[in-house]
């Protein structure tokens, strides 16, 4: 099973490389969202800021890259690493199923 896990966890950051390589201005457009809520003083989670750039372009009634959740966890990783504004600003939801397991 952990084996399988690690193969899943490659091939999501595979296709998250892709992507990202194909959609820079996703980055560029996730970066300016959270550095406003920075800003603000208001911590938000990835997918928030993820789910909100799409909810404001609806708003705005135009088209954008639509972004899989499960590159998520790529995009905090490559925010905070390169903002360092952004290194604590994001706000992490712990799973019950892994508490307590050592990885």
């Amino acid at each position: 099973m952990v084996v399988a896990a690690q193969r899943s966890e490659e091939r999501a950051a595979r296709d998250f490389d892709r992507f990202h390589a194909e959609n820079p201005a996703v980055y560029e457009e996730l970066r300016e969202l959270a550095l406003e809520h920075h800003k603000l003083g208001r911590r938000r989670g990835i997918r928030a800021i993820i789910v909100l750039r799409e909810v404001l372009a609806a708003m705005r009634g135009t088209q954008v890259t639509k972004v899989s959740l499960r590159f998520a966890v790529f995009y905090r990783t490559m925010l905070a690493e390169n903002e360092l504004r952004l290194k604590n600003f994001f706000l992490i939801r712990h799973h019950r199923k892994l508490e307590g397991m050592s990885l």
